[in-house]
C-alpha cells in the first residue's frame, strides 16, 4: 500500500519540478518571471518552515510504527511543497 502511495507522490513531485524548471527556463529570465518565481518561492519557503515544525512536533509526540510511515510522511510533505510552488507559479502567472 505504501509503495503505491509513494509512487503516486513521486510522480506528482516530478511533474511539479518539471513545471518549475519549464517556467524558469522559458519565462523566469525577465523581470516579470523573476517576480513570479520570487513570490512563489516565498510561499514555498513558508510552507517548508511550517512543514519542518509539524514534522518535529509529529516526530516528538506521535510515534510512527515503522520507518516506512515516516518516509511516506516526509515524501508527502515534500510533494505538497512542490505542488504548492507549482500552483502558486500558475496563479501568479495569470495574475501578472
Amino acid at each position: 500500500m505504501y509503495t503505491i502511495i509513494i509512487s503516486i507522490l513521486v510522480v506528482i513531485m516530478i511533474a511539479s519540478i518539471l513545471h518549475w524548471v519549464n517556467f524558469s527556463t522559458k519565462e523566469g529570465k525577465d523581470e516579470r518571471g523573476k517576480m513570479i518565481l520570487g513570490r512563489s518561492s516565498q510561499i514555498a519557503f513558508s510552507i517548508v518552515v511550517l512543514a519542518f515544525g509539524v514534522t518535529l512536533i509529529g516526530d516528538r509526540y506521535i510515534t510512527f510504527s515503522t520507518d516506512e510511515q515516516f518516509t511516506t510522511t516526509l515524501i508527502a510533505l515534500m510533494t505538497s511543497i512542490m505542488l504548492i510552488n507549482s500552483i502558486s507559479i500558475a496563479y501568479f502567472r495569470k495574475k501578472y
